[in-house]
C-alpha cells in the first residue's frame, strides 16, 4: 500500500514500545538533572586547616529558599529566552513570514506560498495538531527545516528556500509532516522542560567550584595547597562526569524522537516520499560539506588560516540543485577566485569584465587542482550510492528499487550513505544517520513489514 495511516501506526505495539523508549530516555535525563540540582543544592563545602577531605569539611544540609528561587528565576529566563530567540530568528530579513503574511507571496520552486500554507494546514489537519500559527521560509542554502511550539508566539513551521527548490512537493509535503509531527508531539517543549533543572544546576554548581577554588588562596603549605587542587580537580571531573551522562540521555531520546516524527511522517505522506526526501536532503549536505572542504583545502594551500571569510557568500554560487559532492569540491576553488576577483572589482575597481574573471578563475581553479596532492575524492568504497538503484535515472526512487537499496545496506552494516553523516560523525548530533533513519522507516513501511 502506498501509505499508512497514522492510526495504524500508533495502534503497532512496536512504535507504542518506541514512543516508551524515548520517554525512558527523557525521564532519565530530567531525573538525573534533579539529582544533580538537589546534590548540588544540599551541599556545603568549607576549607578546612587541618582536616576533612583533602582540606575540606563536606556535608549536606537542606536547601534554603534561594535555590528554589534559583530554580523560579531559570525557568523564567529560559521560557523567555526561547521566546525571544525564536521571535529574533523569524523576524531576520532573509525569512519571509506566508502566514502572517503581508503582501503577495513569491514562488519556491514548483509551490507558491499559498499553496505551502495549504500544505501545512493540510498536514497539520491530518496529523491532528491542528492551527500551525507562523508559517515561514528562510532564504537558506542548506536543504533544512524547523519547527517549535513556544510559549506566547505558538507554534511555527519554519523551511529554508534551498530545500523548496531541491524536492519535490511530494517530498516537500513528507518533510512538512516531519515537522508537524515534532509540534503534535511537543518536542521542544519536552526538549526545553529537560534542560531546565540541568541549567540551574550548572550555574550553582559554578558559583560553588568558585568558592571551592577560594580555598586555594588561604594560607598553607605546599601539600596543602596541592590536596585543595586535587579537591577542585576531583569535582571538576564529577560535574563533567555528570553533563556527560546527561547530554547521552537528551540525545539518545532526541534521536528517538526524531525517528518517531520520521514514521508519522511516512504514514502521513507515504514510504517512497519520504524516503527519497531523505535521500535526497542528504545527498545536498554532502555536496556542501564538500564544497566547503574544498574551499578550506584552497585557504590551506595560500597559508591562510581560519575558515573563509564570507563562505556562506561562496556557497551562494553553487547551483541550488547541486547535489554531486566530487562536483562541488572541483567547484570551490573556481569560486573562491571569482567572488575574490568580483570583490576587488567592486571595492578596488579593478578592471576585468565578467568573462575576464571567469576565465581566470577556471584557470586558477585548474591550476589548483593539477598541483594539489589532495584530489577530491569520489564515491568511496564503504559509501552507498543511491542512484545505482534508481533503475530507470528518474532521481526518485519507486517501491522497488528502495528496497534494493535497503537490502544493500542491510547486507553490509559499514556501508554509509553520506560520508559526513557517518555514525562516527553523528555520536554526539541529536539526529540518527541517514542510514538509521531509512532503515527505520522501513521497518515499519518496508515490503517486510507489509
Amino acid at each position: 500500500m502506498a501509505s499508512t495511516p497514522l492510526s495504524t501506526l500508533h495502534r503497532d505495539p512496536r512504535f507504542a514500545a518506541l514512543r516508551l523508549r524515548r520517554s525512558f530516555w527523557v525521564g532519565l535525563a530530567l531525573l538525573t538533572q534533579l539529582g544533580v540540582f538537589a546534590l548540588v543544592a544540599c551541599l556545603r563545602v568549607l576549607p578546612h586547616e587541618n582536616g576533612g577531605f583533602l582540606r575540606y569539611d563536606v556535608s549536606l544540609a537542606l536547601p534554603g529558599a534561594g535555590h528554589a528561587v534559583a530554580l523560579g528565576v531559570t525557568v523564567l529566563w529560559m521560557l523567555w529566552a526561547a521566546g525571544r530567540q525564536a521571535r529574533k530568528h523569524l523576524d531576520r530579513p532573509d525569512v519571509t513570514k506566508l502566514r502572517p503574511a503581508e503582501g503577495p507571496l513569491p514562488m519556491y520552486g514548483a509551490l507558491s506560498g499559498h499553496e505551502l500554507v495549504a500544505m501545512v494546514d493540510e498536514v497539520a489537519t491530518q496529523m491532528n495538531v491542528g492551527h500551525i500559527d507562523i508559517v515561514a521560509v528562510e532564504d537558506h542554502l542548506v536543504p533544512n527545516a524547523m519547527t517549535a511550539r513556544v510559549p506566547g508566539l505558538g507554534s511555527f513551521v519554519l523551511l529554508h528556500s534551498n530545500l523548496l527548490h531541491l524536492l519535490n512537493p511530494a517530498e516537500v509535503r513528507a518533510v512538512v509532516a516531519h515537522e508537524v509531527a515534532h509540534v503534535r508531539a511537543s518536542d521542544s517543549m519536552v526538549a526545553l522542560a529537560s534542560r531546565l533543572p540541568g541549567v540551574a544546576a550548572t550555574a550553582m554548581a559554578g558559583w560553588l567550584l568558585v568558592h571551592v577554588a577560594d580555598g586555594l588562596l588561604l594560607p598553607g603549605n605546599v601539600f596543602t595547597f596541592l590536596q585543595r587542587l586535587l579537591f577542585l580537580a576531583l569535582g571538576w571531573m564529577a560535574w563533567l562526569a555528570a553533563r556527560g551522562m546527561i547530554t547521552l540521555f537528551t540525545q539518545r531520546a532526541s534521536r528517538i524522537a526524531e525517528v518517531i516524527a520520521d514514521l508519522r511522517a511516512a504514514a502521513a505522506c507515504g514510504y517512497e516520499a519520504h524516503i527519497n526526501a531523505l535521500l535526497r536532503i542528504g545527498e545536498r549536505a554532502e555536496a556542501l560539506a564538500a564544497f566547503s572542504k574544498g574551499v578550506t583545502g584552497v585557504l590551506s594551500a595560500m597559508g591562510a588560516q581560519g575558515a573563509a571569510p564570507a563562505l556562506y557568500a561562496l556557497i551562494g554560487q553553487l547551483p541550488r540543485s547541486l547535489v554531486d559532492a566530487e562536483k562541488a569540491a572541483y567547484a570551490a576553488p573556481y569560486a573562491f577566485v571569482k567572488h575574490h576577483l568580483e570583490a576587488m572589482r567592486k571595492g578596488l575597481g579593478l578592471a576585468l569584465d565578467d568573462e575576464q574573471i571567469r576565465a581566470l578563475a577556471r584557470g586558477a581553479a585548474e591550476h589548483y587542482w593539477n598541483k594539489s596532492e589532495e584530489k577530491p575524492a569520489g564515491p568511496a568504497e564503504e559509501r552507498l550510492s543511491w542512484r545505482e538503484f534508481d533503475a530507470d535515472h528518474s532521481e526518485f526512487l519507486d517501491r522497488e528499487e528502495a528496497e534494493r537499496l535497503v537490502e544493500a545496506l542491510r547486507k553490509d552494516g559499514k556501508r554509509l550513505l553520506f560520508r559526513t553523516l557517518s555514525k562516527q560523525a553523528s555520536i554526539a548530533d541529536s539526529h540518527p544517520t541517514m542510514r538509521d533513519r531509512i532503515l527505520a522507516v522501513h521497518a515499519y513501511f518496508g515490503r517486510r513489514a507489509r
